[in-house]
């Protein structure tokens, strides 16, 4: 894939010579495949699909008790959810029971316009608006397999079912012509149907290592539509190199690094970037720790801008805001 040609001139306009890295060849070959296109369907839907995503990457199951414990905390941190809750509105007798709870996964991410319910406990007539409606964190299985089923029909996962026993530890294929619930052939026990999602290998190979090359493609994307953008650049000059993906908006140069774990390596290149960028944009899919962005703020000072999870959807506004500011 040919470079962004107003990126490409304005770097060897100032003595730069570019090339392509190993991610970026990565990511622009995974945006040939079919497959990018349901992927970016499914991802820019709601923030919330990108989080519960990144969970699920990081931890390879999101059913079990602590999966899901983790799975709350970083909803919590990216202000987001796809399960939301409406309480009890009685305000003389607070009960602050749930009285609704929609999944958005089933409603194309809309929250009820009107929902009327008698609370069971005080007898309080409730009338809801979409602004009663608060997110739930903590999410149970039920929700968790909605989220997987949606990704099933954008072709992100596919359903394979194993007949397991719980006695001998055996698995076999399931056949959808024998009956769900059958003996096990070496211990005689009955055994069950087990459901697991597979992630899409075109998708798999992305995130493989848990490099964050999902982000990088998803920001890449949300940028490219808009701004002159370039994703995975080997940028040299007096043999000093530097690897970013760039953007080039009102004549400023911006650094865009992406985020999908707390490592802070990319504090050590900072320096140089300094130098290098009028900006240095962090996107971030994970709480960072305070100390960590005061110590980006004191080397970058105004450059410096970051990018927290809740508002990752909204990355191409804040860098134009940034560079119209200069």
């Amino acid at each position: 894939m040919a470079f962004n040609t107003g990126i490409e001139s304005f770097l060897k306009i100032k003595g730069y010579s570019i090339a392509r890295s190993e991610s970026g060849k990565k990511v622009i070959e995974f945006e040939k495949d079919p497959i990018a296109n349901d992927f970016w369907d499914y991802m820019s839907a709601h923030s919330s699909i990108r989080t519960v995503f990144n969970a699920f990457i990081k931890s390879r199951e999101l059913e079990s008790h602590n999966s899901l414990e983790r799975l709350s905390k970083f909803l919590e941190e990216a202000e987001t959810s796809f399960v939301f809750g409406a309480y009890c509105k009685n305000t003389n007798k607070p009960c602050q029971i749930i009285l609704d709870r929609p999944n958005l996964l089933e409603s194309n991410f809309k929250l009820p316009i009107k929902h009327r319910t008698t609370c069971p406990t005080c007898k309080f007539r409730n009338t809801f608006s979409k602004e009663d409606y608060k997110p739930i964190f903590k999410l149970e299985f039920r929700d968790i397999v909605k989220f997987f089923l949606k990704g099933c029909k954008k072709n992100v996962f596919r359903i394979a079912y194993s007949v397991s026993c719980y006695f001998c530890n055996k698995d076999a294929p399931f056949d959808e012509k024998i009956p769900t619930i059958k003996r096990c052939s070496k211990c005689k026990n009955i055994s069950y149907l087990s459901t697991q999602f597979i992630l899409n290998p075109e998708i798999e190979n992305l995130i493989k290592d848990t490099h964050g090359y999902w982000l990088e493609w998803f920001v890449w994307k949300l940028t490219k539509g808009r701004l002159k953008s370039e994703i995975g650049l080997l940028i040299e000059k007096e043999n000093k190199k530097i690897e970013c993906d760039i953007v080039l908006w009102n004549g400023k140069l911006i650094v865009i690094e992406c985020k999908d774990t707390t490592d802070e390596s990319f504090i050590s290149k900072l320096t140089s970037l300094n130098k290098f960028a009028d900006y240095f944009v962090l996107v971030s899919t994970v709480k960072l720790r305070k100390d960590t962005l005061e110590t980006a703020r004191d080397i970058l000072k105004q450059k410096f801008i970051y990018v927290k999870p809740s508002d990752i959807h909204n990355s191409v506004n804040i860098i134009l805001g940034i560079s119209k500011k200069s």
